[in-house]
């Protein structure tokens, strides 16, 4: 994700933080991670095993409200989103200059118990239809898609 020290990075919809304590070491001690949740819960959680990193911001809410960032990553939470359209425009919106939104998302198929179920998941060509910001792909795994968009 080149990631890098100094940089700002939100972390939307944390959950436990697998991605955001490794987050932590790629932002350095000058960089800070911004990790948001619905649930107090899996926050909660994430407390307890990020500890009291001074780089780490646990937010609960539902928005990007009064964020900015470098880098805003979206694993496996776009499809829980009422409007991803709108919500993508708010996270370019919420981007320092040049920066980036990656989005880590099911693919619209069958994966045996992985997963939401079908109707829920959104398809890669769905939300490269709902953007014209440049975007690139990266490989991952035959089950999800890996988008990063890059800001102007």
């Amino acid at each position: 994700m080149d990631i890098r020290q100094g940089d700002t990075v939100i972390d939307f919809g944390c959950g436990i933080g697998y991605f955001s304590i490794p987050l932590l070491d790629a932002v350095g001690d000058d960089g800070t991670v911004i990790a948001i949740d619905v649930s107090a819960e899996m926050l909660q959680e994430l407390r307890k095993r990020g500890g009291a990193r001074k780089n780490l911001q646990i937010v609960q809410a539902d928005s990007l409200s009064g964020y900015t960032a470098h880098v805003i990553l979206l694993s496996m939470v776009l499809h829980e989103v009422d409007d991803p359209h709108r919500f993508l425009q708010t996270c370019f919106a919420t981007l320092k200059p040049s920066g980036r939104v990656f989005v880590i998302e099911w693919q619209k198929m069958q994966t045996g118990s992985m997963g939401p179920p079908i109707e829920e998941r959104l398809a890669k060509e769905d939300i490269l239809g709902i953007t014209t910001v440049k975007y690139r792909e990266h490989p991952l795994h035959e089950w999800v898609y890996f988008l990063e968009f890059i800001s102007r």
